[in-house]
């Protein structure tokens, strides 16, 4: 009697081949398209040669009040103003950078007092 064979580890090759599912001009290690450069906001180099006004994807958690808040403030400037191209987004880093700008102008025990007074 032959011994069997594991099959652990093995996945779809089991079945379909060891190249199944790969395209015939990549099972030889090659790519069809391989990128010569990187994007420009992609490349090492200082933050001041980057562009500022690109945006940064941040998860933070706010409060439910200040998160009605913004929504309101969105719905109102389109329903009054038509400013339909301000986003929540840009309304919430106006917000931020406001009382960054704020809280630069006092002394770091103002500072941590009026933010002990904002929670």
């Amino acid at each position: 009697m032959t011994k069997r064979l594991s099959i652990r580890g093995r996945g779809k090759d089991v079945y379909l081949g060891p190249d199944a599912g790969i395209p015939a001009h990549q099972a030889d290690g090659t790519t069809e398209h391989q990128p010569t450069s990187v994007p420009s906001h992609q490349q090492d180099g200082p933050a001041s040669r980057r562009p500022a006004t690109l945006p940064v994807k941040t998860t933070f958690y706010i409060s439910r009040q200040a998160s009605e808040e913004i929504d309101d403030l969105w719905v109102s400037l389109r329903k009054r103003h038509g400013r339909d191209k301000l986003s929540k987004s840009e309304i919430a880093t106006r917000l931020i950078e406001a009382g960054i700008r704020e809280l630069k102008d006092l002394s770091m025990d103002q500072q941590i007092e009026r933010l002990n007074r904002a929670s």
